[in-house]
């Protein structure tokens, strides 16, 4: 409980709105002394604002109170010792004076997600935009080893931008900092196969471009995401013309970094559709330009690009001699994903040279791993992978297994009955079939897994 002060002001002092503040958790549980309440209560019943502190600190006790019902004890005193604390802490300051991001978030990261984003919507003390532009921060920085994490932030980050007062900010800013916002969240629930959900946000995103006051470099964002969610989707000619479209964004603000990552999506757009050719061209125009050097990453990004197309068009000594002058970039910059993705690749270039035993190595770890991550998607394809390696050197009875694992997969994909059916008879692949049948069924199977939509909400039982 709060503890009862013994100094009361001078008979009848008035109080101004500074004292008020000081005191107001005092005011609101009745633990002032009763000759000192009279010049309190005089000051609540003329001042406005002091009247909205009473009524936001009451909101957040009885926010408090929720949160007791399914906390510890020693959260729940946690909780209650910022609620008496914070205000104090704060009287007096101006926005400029606001604590910074890191430690809104320090204080917010102690308590589960549904947790942060109640205290946000009840406590002013969390609606700053230096925290929503902190969390989109970090969230993005997640994006390719953390996508839990990544998709917590993001959603913590439309709470907050939803929770900011228009009264405070430029319509503008606020409806650039909600569209991030929303969009941000689109692209972590893409990344987590949640392709319905990403639909939802991108679509409250885009409503806040079409309301107007949204800058170019906020709309070459969100172009770039609904990008990739069309890929994601299969729809890869609408995908690309958003790339390009976004790149063209960003070549007009002089943001030559992002117009090169965008006509990068574009050309794995064109992957996807296994149009390695023109993806090979576009990756190749891109490379030429003099300011790619500048940054190793995009380096990294166009380079692996390149070496896949060329192994998927059969030409595996081109792609091993482009990936190995990658390798100091690999160790330098690559994250956990991205490594995986250069032991697949790899692994196709080795089955294309002739080395079956270390291309099954490396198809049999990623595979491994994928299982573990659930990424059913990549799952179905190293399997094809493996099962056409198996097929070339006439292990039918491998294929036969790698057919039957594969086959719930391919039916917890809702791929179509079409591709489901070829699969199965893989599975009873007779002894006579040759093994160019066998890799001609396999190339039919993962023509078709491409052109199929990811199912939502998907994810491999281990």
């Amino acid at each position: 409980m709060t503890q009862n002060v013994s100094y009361e002001p001078a008979s009848a002092s008035p109080v101004d709105c500074a004292d008020f503040r000081e005191r107001a958790t005092d005011y609101i549980e009745q633990a002032l002394p009763a000759a000192a309440r009279g010049p309190y209560e005089r000051h609540f019943e003329e001042c406005a604002g002091c009247r909205a502190l009473v009524e936001e600190l009451e909101v957040t006790a009885s926010t408090l109170r929720l949160l007791r019902e399914d906390t510890s004890t020693e959260t729940h005193e946690r909780l209650l010792g910022l609620f008496r604390t914070w205000r104090r802490s704060t009287a007096g300051q101006t926005h400029a004076d606001a604590p910074p991001p890191e430690q809104l978030f320090s204080e917010l990261e102690e308590h589960s997600p549904w947790q942060r984003e109640t205290l946000v919507r009840n406590l002013a003390r969390y609606r700053s935009p230096e925290l929503c532009e902190w969390l989109l921060e970090r969230s993005w920085s997640l994006r390719h080893d953390q996508p839990q994490p990544m998709l917590e932030l993001a959603a913590l980050a439309v709470t907050v931008a939803e929770s900011l007062d228009d009264r405070r900010l430029e319509v503008d800013r606020l409806s650039e900092l909600r569209a991030r916002a929303w969009g941000h969240l689109a692209n972590s629930r893409r990344i987590k196969a949640d392709l319905r959900g990403a639909e939802e946000a991108l679509g409250r995103a885009e409503a806040y471009v079409r309301a107007g006051g949204v800058g170019a470099p906020v709309r070459a964002l969100l172009l770039s995401f609904r990008g990739d969610l069309l890929a994601e989707r299969r729809r890869f000619h609408q995908a690309c013309e958003a790339h390009r479209l976004s790149a063209e964004l960003y070549a007009s603000l002089g943001d030559h970094r992002h117009e090169q990552l965008e006509i990068s999506s574009g050309a794995c757009s064109l992957m996807k559709a296994c149009r390695f050719e023109q993806a090979l061209e576009m990756l190749a125009e891109l490379a030429a330009r003099e300011d790619l050097v500048e940054d190793p990453w995009m380096v990294l990004l166009v380079g692996h690009n390149r070496a896949l197309c060329l192994t998927e068009l059969g030409r595996h000594h081109e792609a091993l001699t482009r990936q190995r002058k990658l390798e100091p970039l690999y160790r330098e910059l690559a994250g956990r994903i991205a490594l995986l993705r250069r032991r697949w690749l790899e692994g196709k270039i080795l089955k294309g040279l002739g080395e079956p035993a270390a291309a099954e190595k490396a198809f049999l770890e990623i595979r491994e791993v994928f299982v573990a991550e659930g990424l059913t998607f990549d799952v179905a394809l190293v399997s094809m992978d493996l099962a056409a390696l198996y097929a070339e050197q006439g292990r039918l009875a491998e294929v036969r297994r790698l057919a039957g694992e594969a086959l719930p997969i391919f039916q917890s994909l809702q791929i179509g009955t079409e591709a489901v059916a070829m699969l199965a008879m893989l599975q009873q692949a007779r002894e006579a079939e040759t093994a160019a049948v066998l890799v001609r069924q396999i190339d039919g199977i993962v023509s078709l897994l491409r052109a199929t939509p990811r199912s939502p909400h998907l994810r491999l039982q281990q």
